[in-house]
């Protein structure tokens, strides 16, 4: 398991986190997140509600990433659960923070040791990734920490940021709901949309990660069409590759609009054929495929954890059985051979 320098986790705590691992869980939910929070130090990427598959109880997990250029020594959340009234039923707070073990597993693209001997450590489970205590910027954290929900799941769930700390100390109050609200691009007319084909550069891109909304630009994140989230300084989109720059030049209502008029100007094969037809139906923000490729995902992503952890424990458990095979083994040549030789005298 990782260990964070600083922090010294109970046994208990230990035992629990590793159970929580090796539990296999399945999707209830995907929360959508596809919005910037103005004003806020960290973004949250995923959100899902999920249900532990021997017991049934529910939980929510998030992926955060630290998008402020301070580290974050922890971050106070709320759930809010809702179930026939507007107004939230049930508030769960909720603290990720080193102390408690809850920042779950962290994902950092700093380059890794790469001594054959560390890895092989990390591997066998004698050695752990070693963290500092607080998140920096960019990381992303929450991972496998499971928030647990009512017996009862509730009709709508929504996640409060309340409050962060700093690593110097600091504390800044945040209380933000939800994020600000995207432009899906299947709002945009027939006309928009056409024009968003004409310029479109990504053909490739739309296979596996088609435009789902107008991209936004927040303080420390942009948003791609493609409903990803990016620090500020990513030049290209970290999940369809799409180049940040071109997508504020290109894809914007008033650029689009601006795009379709000269295009009504010029004898474009397209645009004459495309006058003759009936309007295409709008495409939806997300289907049900893509939906469900993100869901059956993120469970494959848990049930490899799970399976990681045992296969670790199991490495770990057999080492002393190893050694004692070898230490036996190399004896018992050692005997042979000095029977061999005795014989020969």
């Amino acid at each position: 398991m990782e260990r964070t320098v600083g922090v010294s986790l109970s046994s208990k705590r230990k035992k629990e986190i590793k159970e929580d691992r090796q539990k296999i869980y399945r999707v209830i939910e995907r929360l959508d997140f596809s919005r910037i929070y103005e004003s806020s130090p960290v973004e949250v990427l995923e959100g899902y509600t999920v249900s532990e598959a021997e017991t049934h109880k529910c939980f929510a997990t998030f992926r955060i990433q630290n998008t402020k250029e301070k580290d974050i020594l922890s971050l106070k959340v709320r759930l809010l659960c809702y179930d026939n009234a507007n107004i939230p039923s049930l508030r769960i707070p909720f603290e990720y923070c080193a102390e408690d073990g809850t920042f779950g597993i962290r994902e950092y693209k700093e380059a890794k040791s790469e001594k054959p001997f560390d890895k092989l450590l990390l591997h066998f489970g004698l050695k752990s990734e070693v963290f500092p205590k607080a998140i920096r910027h960019g990381e992303i954290f929450g991972s496998t920490v499971f928030i647990p929900l009512p017996g009862n799941y509730c009709r709508k769930l929504e996640l409060e940021i309340m409050s962060v700390v700093y690593s110097d100390g600091t504390e800044e109050e945040i209380r933000i709901v939800s994020g600000k609200k995207y432009k899906p691009f299947a709002q945009l007319n027939d006309d928009l949309r056409f024009a968003y084909g004409k310029v479109n550069i990504y053909l490739k891109a739309e296979e596996e990660h088609p435009i789902r909304i107008i991209p936004q630009q927040g303080e420390n994140v942009w948003l791609c069409c493609c409903g990803e989230k990016n620090l500020k300084n990513a030049k290209n989109c970290v999940s369809c590759g799409r180049e940040r720059d071109w997508q504020f030049a290109n894809i914007t209502e008033n650029l689009l609009h601006e795009k379709y008029e000269k295009i009504k100007t010029t004898d474009d094969p397209e645009f004459i054929h495309r006058n003759k037809l009936k309007a295409t139906p709008r495409l939806v923000i997300e289907n049900d495929e893509e939906k469900q490729k993100k869901i059956e995902a993120f469970e494959k992503a848990l049930e490899n954890v799970a399976k990681q952890e045992e296969e670790r424990l199991h490495r770990k458990r057999m080492i002393v059985p190893k050694i004692i095979f070898c230490v036996a083994l190399f004896y018992l040549l050692a005997f042979l051979l000095q029977l061999l030789l005795d014989s020969r005298g």
